[in-house]
């Protein structure tokens, strides 16, 4: 049964009144020894919600008893089935949709994604009846429509033009532009040094357009450099897949 957190407080009483004992309408003891200038003060405890009806008696000299009941509305709870996405990792899903189970006080709308914990909960469907357990608990928090809302506001990411390298036997001969696909970067890179760059990222060899320019957002794109994620930088297409004798991908589609 639920707790409640209360202050008793007695509004007067005689100076030969107490020791107090406090006892629930359940006949449960729930404090005793307490002093005239703890209660005239606001002596504060727990009860059970079952139980809200206190009575405070002084068990000295003087034995007089005093009752009141503390009003008490229990919560409603909603469940709910989730998704979670990793919001310091591109919004990367974890599990499949509706894997976890939420907790809240409040209505959720489906669809709608809540933050909370560093991730990011996308609401799937109510769940009745109450789950044995639940993983997370979005109460009280703010409704986005993406995950992308629950990535820091402070964080910036340099996006960069990229084309794409042949692979050693030279394909493909024709299809890929100058552009490509965009690359993005933590931080900003120097033409100087980066500038037709080879780097690999998610299994493509792509060629860095550095002195085009970037652009920033506060969202990383598929193609991203980060730890653990891509490998370079390479001098040109062949060095960076290791291509005997040059091969085809010398021939950078850029």
């Amino acid at each position: 049964m639920p707790v409640l957190d209360v202050v008793v407080t007695l509004s007067s009483a005689g100076t030969d009144a107490g020791p107090f004992t406090i006892k629930d309408n359940n006949n449960n003891t729930l404090v005793s020894g307490i002093t005239r200038a703890q209660l005239l003060a606001g002596y504060r405890m727990d009860i059970f919600s079952e139980y809200p009806t206190i009575t405070v008696t002084s068990t000295g000299s003087c034995t007089t008893s005093a009752s009141g009941t503390v009003s008490y509305t229990p919560p409603t709870y909603n469940y709910y089935t989730v998704s979670k996405f990793d919001c310091d990792n591109s919004c990367a899903q974890i599990g499949t949709n509706g894997a976890y189970a939420a907790l809240s006080t409040n209505t959720l709308t489906a669809g709608k994604h809540y933050y909370y914990g560093g991730y990011s909960w996308r609401v799937e469907t109510t769940l009745s009846p109450a789950p044995a357990s639940y993983d997370v608990v979005l109460s009280g928090l703010t409704a986005n429509d993406s995950c992308t809302a629950c990535q820091s506001a402070a964080a910036t990411y340099y996006i960069y033009n990229a084309g794409r390298c042949q692979n050693c036997n030279g394909d493909p001969v024709s299809g890929y532009v100058y552009n490509y696909t965009l690359v993005s970067s933590p931080e900003p890179l120097a033409a100087g040094v980066f500038n037709n760059k080879v780097v690999l990222i998610n299994g493509l060899y792509l060629i860095l357009h550095v002195a085009d320019g970037y652009v920033t957002d506060n969202s990383p794109v598929v193609n991203h450099m980060a730890e653990g994620n891509s490998t370079g930088f390479f001098g040109d297409c062949n060095t960076a897949q290791n291509c005997a004798g040059g091969g085809g991908g010398g021939n950078q589609f850029q």
